[in-house]
């Protein structure tokens, strides 16, 4: 490890590395997702790092899922991070999402693109059980921007974690609507 990361080696060597899940989206139609490790210290720590506005963190968040999973291998044109309502983003002065995806957007010189917004405020998803966070979560994205420009493209869509998949989901089904080439998802860590 050198000397700027956030990583103790102790800490960086308990991570145990997971395989690409495939996240069920409609019966039919289900998107990998690629993650670093299991949601468990110390990717739960580093994650919840947000919350006490930690912004260099959440770029060192990018560089270990770059260097840990095989996305470098991936085919994708654009990265589209989870957009924050602004409310949010607001109180807390940066998108984690967004920061994992500039250091993705670095390193394999693809243009990260804000091709999502958040249009309503919903509760933090964290207690919420299954049900109550695909309720939660439900209509909340839009599509925004010049969408024809990203058509037939290959998207990789930024979250810090997937735990039931509930925003994650909501976020595909809106960006299917303008009939990607494919959609692949980066997730720090997923529950297992």
């Amino acid at each position: 490890m050198s000397a700027n990361t956030i990583l103790c080696t102790t800490c960086f060597e308990s991570i145990k590395p997971i395989v690409t899940y495939p996240l069920k989206i409609t019966k039919t139609h289900e998107v990998p997702v690629f993650s670093i490790g299991p949601y468990q210290d110390p990717l739960r720590t580093l994650i919840k790092a947000k919350h006490y506005r930690q912004r260099k963190t959440s770029g060192e968040l990018g560089h270990l899922l770059w260097n840990m999973t095989n996305l470098q291998y991936q085919n994708f044109d654009i990265i589209v991070p989870i957009p924050l309502h602004w409310t949010r983003y607001a109180w807390r002065w940066f998108n984690q999402s967004e920061e994992i995806a500039k250091v993705l957007s670095d390193k394999s010189n693809k243009p990260l693109v804000q091709l999502l917004a958040r249009t309503k405020k919903t509760k933090f998803q964290t207690g919420l059980s299954r049900q109550e966070r695909m309720q939660n979560i439900a209509d909340v994205f839009v599509l925004k921007g010049d969408t024809d420009l990203y058509r037939n493209k290959h998207i990789l869509l930024v979250d810090d974690v997937l735990t039931t998949g509930a925003t994650l989901k909501s976020a595909v089904k809106v960006l299917r609507k303008n009939s990607p080439a494919s959609i692949s998802i980066a997730v720090v860590a997923r529950v297992i």
